[in-house]
């Protein structure tokens, strides 16, 4: 029997069904399409698909456990249970002048206990519970999902149709599907070298450096060697 768990504000709830009617667990992945390399890991090449989770269930207003709704608790207890039986007192008889007497029977009332389930006052389950699972669907409750076969973390109730729904019974197709979550980090930034805006403050008058001196080019340098008329034209300028 399927049940889901769930928490609101701290507090652990459940949805019991009266019924586990199908199940179908997917649990698939995708390979690349692409020629793997000997000797790489294979896992590289592999992505794990979403877990789904399909069931068919039935909710009735008889439920074996306490049903949670409406203000109604369930508890065993004992039951008075009456009937009646007729037992025959006297056969039929024929008498000389031939009346027929017909046979006589007395009815007796027989009282036997038995300890069964009761419930402290009427409730309709049915409804309460899709109203439940419309909520759970409609607020994207992160849901634990217990089945005959696994235990599925972190599902989302994606799919709700209602397959067949009597007077005090309902039977329903909820498909659920696997949400992948990850965690942020906080880091903190390295101080900047220079602050933003920086080279744009006015930083007031500031020293004058003076220039190097023009350096001399090489047929200068050559003519001053051999002819010595770059000393000339400096002596004379």
């Amino acid at each position: 029997m399927a049940s889901i768990l769930y928490e609101v504000v701290g507090e652990f709830r459940s949805v019991v069904f009266d019924a586990t009617l199908k199940e179908n667990h997917s649990n698939s992945g995708t390979a690349t399409e692409h020629t793997v390399e000997v000797g790489a890991n294979i896992s590289d090449h592999f992505r794990k698909d979403r877990d789904r989770l399909t069931l068919e269930v039935q909710v009735t207003n008889h439920p074996i456990v306490s049903p949670g709704v409406d203000g109604a608790n369930g508890a065993v207890a004992p039951l008075s249970l009456q009937g009646s039986e007729f037992e025959i007192t006297t056969g039929a008889t024929v008498s000389e002048s031939g009346n027929v007497e017909p046979a006589k029977r007395q009815t007796t009332t027989r009282t036997a206990q038995a300890n069964v389930l009761q419930f402290s006052q009427p409730f309709d389950r049915v409804a309460a519970v899709r109203q439940q699972l419309k909520d759970l669907q409609n607020n994207a409750t992160i849901l634990t999902v217990i089945t005959s076969v696994d235990q599925y973390n972190q599902m989302i109730l994606e799919d709700i149709q209602t397959l067949r729904e009597g007077r005090d019974s309902v039977d329903i197709s909820l498909e659920f599907a696997e949400l992948r979550t990850a965690e942020g980090q906080t880091v903190d930034l390295p101080e900047p070298v220079e602050t933003r805006g920086e080279r744009a403050r006015n930083r007031g008058a500031q020293a004058t450096v003076e220039a190097p001196p023009e350096q001399a080019s090489v047929a200068a340098q050559l003519l001053e060697r051999f002819t010595g008329l770059g000393l000339l034209h400096k002596a004379g300028g």
